[in-house]
């Protein structure tokens, strides 16, 4: 069973969040490593505005952290973000993390769209669809990655879907 937890200065928990991301660089917007003092970047989200972040506890270990950020309730949209360990991969959190992310923006925040961007730098798109989400497009050469470009598939999850 998956527990979202709303994100808080717990610096063993940032430390892993650090050591997950490092070792997925390749899939996310930064090629830079995270450093472990990640106290700026817990100060700088707006936890109760345009960002809602949780760490995702899955028995008495955190494994991963999520997410809603960009939340805009004129549009009522919000960009879904995701990172668990490499050891608790291909277990099904990931699927129920996001439905309980769902339930967040559509039932308690009143979103309609729920929008997902992924890299090609590996398959991670087939995840997003089997969650819901469908293809909007790709964007051609987003990313620069040890010296190959790769693509950026865009798509969404309208409430009701």
């Amino acid at each position: 069973m998956i527990k979202l937890i709303p994100i808080y200065k717990n610096y063993v928990a940032l430390e892993a969040i650090a050591f997950w991301r490092n070792e997925t660089l390749h899939t996310l917007r930064t090629t830079e490593p995270t450093t472990t003092g990640q106290e700026n970047w817990i100060d700088s989200l707006d936890l109760c505005g345009t960002d809602r972040f949780y760490f995702i506890k899955y028995g008495d270990k955190i494994v991963g952290y999520c997410g809603l950020s960009s939340i805009s309730e004129i549009n009522k949209t919000a960009e879904i973000n995701l990172l668990i360990s490499k050891n608790y991969r291909h277990k099904g959190i990931g699927s129920k993390t996001t439905q309980e992310l769902f339930k967040i923006a559509f039932d308690h925040l009143n979103l309609n769209c729920v929008y997902a961007e992924c890299y090609t730098t590996e398959n991670t798109w087939k995840f997003w669809e089997n969650c819901g989400f469908k293809k909007e497009g790709e964007l051609l050469a987003r990313k620069f990655y040890k010296g190959k470009f790769y693509n950026l598939i865009v798509g969404s999850k309208i409430r009701g879907d």
